[in-house]
């Protein structure tokens, strides 16, 4: 009889942790209208950082090709990129890094997420194309066409084509299942094809097709044969729809 109460209370405190567990603190859902992901061209970089707020530690960026991670956005109308230079040793005491500001990017005045598209130039710095990122607007099942080249593309998913022009965005049905995808871009030689690749499109996924034009990318080395432009295609899980207000 003792053995069986023992076992009960053990039981029924136990019950009460996990259900302490369960309705404990539940951490905010992320406004993601008050955040930026960030992606580069060609190449990466681990030595940027920006400042969330005046006087608080800066952040470390890692900017690979596929959007970043989310990142808070700063208050104010520009995301300033920086690298610390070290100090120097026989600085004085005290000496605080030097901030090699690589890019100022002017930010738009509504609070809506954002994609960041970085390209490096030659004397370090960086330029930058904003995009904005309402996943509303950009539902599973749906393939993002963002032409950031010089050059009109077309973008066929298996039979359907799409036209793209050079600075443009357009958002399509992607469809489920095998899809052949297939990107030319109209240079001074005609229509010339920069990518071709079966792709498997699922339900619950929506994707960006970016088109940037050719770079060499020092990671990768040089390509003896460079495509005419580069196709980058990224899939990632879409957003929940929210949920329709209860009657």
């Amino acid at each position: 009889m003792i053995r069986f109460c023992s076992s009960l209370t053990f039981a029924f405190f136990a019950a009460l942790a996990t259900l302490a567990a369960q309705t404990g603190p539940v951490a905010p859902a992320v406004d993601e209208s008050t955040t930026f992901r960030i992606m580069t061209t060609v190449g990466s970089a681990t030595d940027l950082r920006f400042d969330p707020r005046p006087g608080t530690e800066p952040v470390p960026l890692m900017i690979t090709r596929s959007p970043s991670k989310r990142y808070s956005r700063p208050p104010g109308d520009k995301l300033v990129l920086y690298r610390l230079l070290p100090v120097p040793p026989d600085a004085p005491a005290g000496t605080k890094p030097v901030k090699d500001i690589a890019a100022e990017i002017p930010l738009p005045a509504e609070q809506v997420a954002l994609i960041i598209v970085v390209a490096p130039l030659p004397n370090e710095k960086l330029a930058a194309k904003v995009l904005t990122d309402d996943s509303k607007k950009h539902p599973a099942g749906a393939l993002r066409i963002i032409n950031l080249s010089d050059m009109p593309a077309m973008v066929a998913l298996n039979e359907t084509r799409h036209e793209a022009a050079p600075a443009s965005s357009m958002i399509v049905p992607q469809g489920t299942g095998g899809i052949l995808v297939q990107v030319a871009v109209a240079n001074t030689g005609g229509w010339s094809l920069a990518f071709r690749k079966e792709r498997l499109a699922r339900p619950e996924l929506h994707s960006y097709g970016f088109i940037f034009n050719y770079a060499p990318d020092p990671e990768l080395g040089l390509d003896p044969t460079p495509p005419p432009a580069i196709v980058r295609i990224i899939s990632e899980k879409a957003p929940a729809p929210p949920e329709k207000a209860r009657s």
